[in-house]
């Protein structure tokens, strides 16, 4: 016997016919093997408050009626009366507005 087959033991020295490990040639390309992914604990999620957009804010500033009022006190009378057919609001804001309505009625 050789030293190699003295150093063999158990099931290997009593005659089993167990082929020698070979070792394997590295991959070409990394082996990643998947992790068993542990169940996680459910926490609510609270999202910080996102900032107002700018759609918003300008939404905000512009339909201020006391901004349209200044704007439209400015106007000639003409102008100030086709503006009531821009949308229900501008109308509703010329007609409503105190400012506006003496200038139409001064004007007259």
């Amino acid at each position: 016997m050789t030293d190699s087959k003295l150093k063999r033991t158990g099931s290997q020295a009593s005659g089993a016919s167990n082929p020698p490990k070979r070792r394997r040639k590295p991959a070409s390309y990394p082996i990643t093997k998947r992790r068993k992914t542990t169940p996680k604990k459910k926490v609510p999620f609270n999202p910080a408050p996102l900032p107002p957009s700018a759609e918003g804010l300008q939404h905000a500033v512009f339909n201020t009626p006391e901004l349209l009022e200044n704007i439209l006190v400015h106007l000639p009378v003409e102008d100030i009366y086709k503006v009531r057919e821009v949308n229900k609001y501008w109308k509703e804001v010329v007609q409503t507005s105190p400012s506006i309505l003496c200038k139409l009625f001064v004007n007259r």
